[in-house]
């Protein structure tokens, strides 16, 4: 439950050396902290946020630069 794993998948497959590719006109809908209010508990931003940057930061496939546009 929080946040950055679909960024952390892209990573993680540009790890395995294979591209990621966005359909620029897909849609979709989410709606922000459904599971922390279903589930009644606090989102757990920071803490993942620290968790990504402890996964990835040293990856070379990510900045602390590139941590604003996440």
């Amino acid at each position: 439950m929080g946040t950055f794993e679909d960024v952390s998948l892209c990573l993680h497959v540009r790890a395995l050396g294979k591209r990621v590719v966005v359909n620029v006109d897909a849609l979709g809908y989410h709606y922000v902290g459904a599971t922390s209010e279903k589930k009644q508990r606090p989102y757990p931003l920071q803490q993942n946020a620290m968790i990504f940057k402890a996964k990835w930061g040293q990856s070379g496939l990510f900045s602390e630069d590139d941590f604003e546009f996440y």
